[in-house]
């Protein structure tokens, strides 16, 4: 599963790979598909990103008060905790395939 990921260098390496190759019409469709990706990674439900933000206002409608401040301090703290450890993950996957092999 990790041989699929790829994280900024992996990104830059692929889109100048698919310029040198394939022009620059297959560039401009690589980095449409890249933006639809970050426009569907941010709806997940993440507390952290606007996923998890329509998650607790779905939640202040369905209970009809405000979700305590401190219910909401910790999932965004947990969400950023989680995606900083993904975004480390997955540079530490781009370096090791990179530079190190």
């Amino acid at each position: 599963a990790s041989k699929s990921l790829a994280g900024p260098i992996g990104i830059f390496a692929g889109m100048k790979q698919k310029t040198e190759y394939f022009g620059f019409a297959s560039f401009l469709k690589l980095l449409a598909f890249i933006g639809i990706n970050l426009f569907l990674v941010n709806l997940l439900p993440i507390p952290i990103v606007d996923g998890g933000q329509l998650v607790f206002l779905g939640i202040e409608v369905i209970i009809r008060r405000p979700v305590p401040l401190v219910v909401v301090e910790v999932a965004n703290w947990m969400g950023l905790i989680l995606i900083v450890g993904l975004m480390i993950f997955i540079l530490g996957i781009d370096i090791d395939r990179h530079f190190l092999s």
